[in-house]
């Protein structure tokens, strides 16, 4: 059974021109940070980052609308958040401090997936197995390190809704070691291949060379290199906004080899089918958007015919592929509307 929620408060629609499996952008400021390997871990310390070597991720701790250093102890349930494509765990931000805001009791922990912000590319191949099992080695590597409260939900935007579907389903194997979240959120996940728009970002970020020995970065300058291949104004800031300088060379804030070998995987992902498993004994929330162009009468049609009683699925009728920017007042009301544990 599907519950169909068209939430219409506070609807506000920034700009329906989107793009479909890319994760909503805001400026990032890049951070220094430490790198540890898993051999240096001991309960007292704190994992900033990855590398390529260790496979965990780059994470963040949120609660009460604050970013902070370590969980809260007080914290009841724990949160997990994944990010969109060419995005990183930053582009959520507003809304995790939002959500923490509403909900003090919860703590939120953000990744960013391989290869996206500080995370390291990780081992071949760049799957979405592969990816979630990403995301269980640091959330199990953490629960190592220090206490934490019991995961309730996992959030995940466009492909980080893919993969937290994944992760979500692989929990409830017996061979994992860490116990499912009964609550799963994707936000304008559309199921089957990625949109064309995607191949044309890409096709658009590769034909710029950017490994160039200098010492600032010119982001209006790449921003009219991606004009120039004609992407879309928002997009090219974006996209823009992500590049950083790295050991003196300018880099995008992705790795442009994982998103090459993480998009055939849309194509192939048996999205229906994990779902309606994972459904059977796990509720799982799907927010779409209104006005992303990607939502298919067939697309839709399919998903009233899996999940039956664990899925529901919410629209957001004036807002595009972003929904927590686009409608980031109606989101948290259909967040606690129907409950984030």
């Amino acid at each position: 059974m599907i519950t169909i929620r068209i939430n219409k408060f506070a609807a506000r629609s920034i700009n329906s021109r989107t793009f479909t499996t890319i994760g909503v952008g805001t400026n990032r400021t890049c951070t220094k940070v430490m790198q540890h390997r898993l051999s240096s871990i001991s309960p007292t310390c704190r994992l900033f980052s990855s590398t390529p070597y260790n496979n965990i991720l780059h994470y963040e701790w949120i609660a009460e609308g604050k970013v902070q250093k370590d969980p809260t102890p007080s914290a009841s349930g724990l949160v997990l958040f994944l990010h969109g494509l060419l995005g990183n765990g930053k582009n959520l931000r507003t809304m995790i401090k939002k959500t923490t805001e509403l909900n003090p009791h919860l703590q939120a922990l953000v990744l960013d997936l391989r290869g996206h912000g500080l995370s390291g590319p990780q081992q071949l191949p760049h799957t979405f197995m592969e990816c979630s099992k990403d995301v269980e080695r640091t959330l199990d590597t953490l629960r190592k390190a220090q206490p934490l409260p019991p995961l309730k939900t996992v959030i995940g935007h466009s492909w980080g809704g893919r993969i937290a579907l994944q992760f979500a389903y692989n929990m409830t194997q017996k061979k994992y070691n860490l116990q499912p979240p009964p609550r799963t959120w994707l936000l304008d996940t559309v199921p089957g291949v990625a949109h064309s728009s995607v191949h044309h970002v890409l096709d658009a970020i590769k034909s710029i060379q950017l490994d160039l020995s200098i010492e600032k970065v010119d982001k209006k300058g790449i921003v009219q290199l991606l004009l120039d291949q004609d992407l879309d104004i928002s997009m090219a800031q974006w996209l823009a906004s992500s590049v950083k300088v790295q050991e003196h060379k300018i880099k995008w804030g992705f790795d442009v080899d994982v998103v090459d070998g993480v998009l055939p995987e849309f194509a192939t992902h048996d999205f229906y089918g994990t779902l309606d498993k994972l459904c059977q004994g796990n509720r799982v929330d799907l927010v779409r958007s209104g006005q992303n162009e990607a939502w298919t009468e067939e697309a839709i049609d399919k998903l009233h015919h899996v999940g039956g009683n664990g899925f529901h699925l919410h629209m957001l009728p004036n807002a595009g592929h972003w929904v927590h920017v686009d409608d980031l007042p109606g989101l948290l009301d259909t967040f606690q509307a129907e409950g984030l544990e």
